[in-house]
């Protein structure tokens, strides 16, 4: 037994010593605070390269706002804000086509508002708050932090599971090493926020309008969570499950906003919000036509000509590329389209397969399928499957073939529910 502590604390002494060297040697300073700063794990150069990456999946995801206008209006904002950055790189802007109501940064100078926060803002100095705060996230270099930590945490834990032998030690740590990728902690909001009242007011604008946002948004989450109780709370993550809000958080902005420059007075903020408004004028509100609608439990896509209906308990959250219904018991309905493929070595579509064979050889070729029926109806050509997966859950696959047009369902749940989706033909 003594033999055995031993080696255990031979173990613990020889990873902390290994730890302790890449720690030393990752070590940086906060351009922006001057604080040292763990993130030497993460080169400039590799945040330049993941933010390429990311930034490339993030408009493939939500698209991108096309409106020329707002957009011009939103890079001069944003012209405005970056000169006042710590670090010497170069920022880019995107507006996302949704209207979910976020913004966020990625490693790199990428920094993202939907049109949804910008429909939910009611001055320009709000929205420059935002921008700011992002900024602020990237100059502190919070992500490159996050990804050193979780990094260094993998290592100990790889190290422990290699040494012992035992992968479930493993595993377990790599369980705890995951909370650093979960969004930013709270200390690295207050810290975006102290940074981007600073820099917004650089810019000119009223740094009180950060404290009125965060209210603002703050009133849009209880609405959310009162209209999501029947819900199941099923929807897509918006600002605060990305930016932990508190009162405390609330409250030190509004505090912290007359130290870095004057705050204007009502009848002048007011006159910010109509010239704001003004210039968002025309800009489109909640879901796009070309995505399709959401009406309680009702989606409707004129463009595709389809549409529709999941049980009541279910909630619908619509994106560019795909439909999700969630519900009860982890039950979730996936909603998606896809194109007769192309021949091989040519621009020309291949023919189309029928429902059936495009369940078996394309959509699910390497599930067992038991047995692929066929429906018949006068517009479509349609197939389902059912089978159960190993963990014990139902999945329904249905295709509803028009011409070389694939309309699919994926049904996921504890049981078969033959109801789960009533549709009709909008042509």
């Amino acid at each position: 037994m003594a033999i055995k502590t031993q080696r255990i604390i031979s173990i613990i002494s020889t990873i902390l010593v290994l730890i302790s060297s890449v720690f030393i040697h990752s070590c940086s300073t906060n351009p922006a605070t001057g604080e040292t700063i763990f993130s030497g794990l993460v080169s400039e150069e590799q945040e330049v390269k993941i933010g390429l990456v990311e930034h490339q999946k993030i408009t493939k995801q939500f698209g991108v706002v096309g409106d020329i206008e707002l957009n011009n209006y939103m890079q001069s904002v944003f012209s405005k804000i970056t000169p006042h950055s710590e670090r010497d790189i170069e920022y880019t802007l995107t507006l996302l086509d949704t209207p979910i109501v976020n913004a966020f940064a990625v490693p790199g100078g990428y920094i993202y508002i939907t049109r949804g926060l910008l429909a939910l803002a009611n001055t320009e100095a709000e929205v420059a708050g935002v921008m700011a705060h992002e900024m602020g996230h990237i100059t502190a270099r919070h992500t490159a932090q996050q990804i050193s930590q979780s990094t260094l945490s993998q290592l100990g834990a790889t190290l422990i599971g290699a040494i012992t032998g035992n992968p479930a030690v493993r595993n377990a740590a790599d369980v705890g090493s995951n909370l650093f990728t979960k969004g930013h902690s709270r200390q690295h909001e207050y810290e975006a926020d102290q940074l981007g009242l600073r820099y917004m007011t650089k810019a000119g604008y009223d740094p009180s309008a950060m404290a009125d946002f965060l209210e603002q948004l703050s009133r849009k989450e209880i609405y959310g969570q009162l209209m999501a109780v029947d819900k199941n709370n099923a929807r897509l993550p918006e600002y605060f499950s990305t930016h932990p809000a508190t009162d405390k958080r609330v409250a030190q902005v509004d505090a912290l906003a007359p130290q870095y420059g004057p705050i204007l007075q009502d009848k002048k903020i007011s006159t910010q919000r109509l010239d704001y408004w003004t210039k968002i004028d025309g800009m489109i509100y909640g879901t796009s036509p070309k995505d399709g609608y959401v009406r309680d439990t009702h989606f409707i896509h004129v463009p595709l000509g389809f549409s529709f209906y999941v049980p009541d308990e279910y909630a619908i959250t619509n994106t560019p590329s795909r439909v999700i219904a969630q519900g009860p018991n982890a039950g979730q309905v996936i909603f998606d389209m896809d194109k007769a493929p192309q021949k091989e070595d040519t621009e020309e579509k291949a023919l189309p397969l029928s429902a059936q064979d495009y369940i078996r050889k394309v959509w699910a070729p390497r599930l067992a399928l038991s047995g692929i029926k066929t429906l018949n109806h006068d517009t479509f050509d349609i197939a389902e499957t059912v089978t159960v997966l190993e963990n014990g859950r139902v999945l329904r696959l249905t295709v509803f073939r028009y011409n070389d047009l694939y309309y699919r369902f994926a049904y996921s749940g504890i049981n078969d529910r033959p109801d789960m989706y009533n549709y009709d033909v909008v042509y």
